[in-house]
């Protein structure tokens, strides 16, 4: 009797944690991914919204020397690091009293990371 109980208990956090990255909306389920016009089509307008550049790394040559921009005059030379970034959209979800809040992180277009943020 205990050892059945016990399976059950496992198994529902194995499938807990197989939809880590997920967010649940009314009976749509949003996974890494999905494009904004789907998370918006499923889960409505997000309460906020903010941008922000993510910091690629640095990329290393196979001569060892970083992507750098040299200028100046013969006297004087400036080496600057280049280093790219790309374009982070975060959107964050109230759903509801006694909930989680949901931060969605969307990458190119495309869901990339969901959080939990603070209880409502």
């Amino acid at each position: 009797m205990k050892y059945p109980a016990m399976c059950c208990v496992s198994l529902f956090f194995i499938a807990s944690a197989c939809y880590a990255d997920s967010l649940r909306c009314g009976s749509d389920l949003l996974e890494t991914g999905d494009t904004k016009v789907e998370v918006t089509a499923k889960c409505g307008k997000p309460v906020a919204t903010d941008t922000f550049c993510k910091l690629d790394p640095v990329r290393v040559n196979p001569t060892n020397q970083v992507n750098a921009y040299q200028g100046g005059n013969n006297n004087i030379q400036q080496n600057i690091i280049v280093q790219p970034c790309r374009n982070v959209d975060v959107w964050t979800y109230n759903q509801g009293a006694g909930s989680f809040l949901k931060i969605l992180y969307f990458s190119e277009g495309k869901l990339w990371i969901v959080e939990n943020g603070d209880r409502t």
